[in-house]
């Protein structure tokens, strides 16, 4: 069933907490040293599409707390220096 959120006292609601969840987030992030420059931190936000809460980041928050797996080195590693 899908169903569109006309009544605006119940957007502003999801809306407020939409923004308390990022700002949660942004405060654990903080709390567990994973925000040195800030710029991840900075870059998430969220959006309302077809009544979901969606939050989006940088691409690399999924490695930002426990890293990305082993793997292949980039070929152009040396410049990542």
């Amino acid at each position: 069933m899908r169903f569109e959120i006309i009544d605006s006292d119940t957007l502003n609601k999801v809306e407020g907490w939409s923004d308390k969840l990022v700002k949660r987030i942004q405060v654990e992030m903080h709390n567990q040293g994973i925000n040195a420059s800030g710029r991840l931190s900075n870059s998430l936000e969220y959006t309302i599409e077809d009544n979901h809460v969606k939050v989006l980041a940088d691409n690399y928050f999924l490695y930002a707390e426990k890293g990305r797996d082993k793997g292949k080195i980039s070929y152009t590693f040396s410049t990542i220096l």
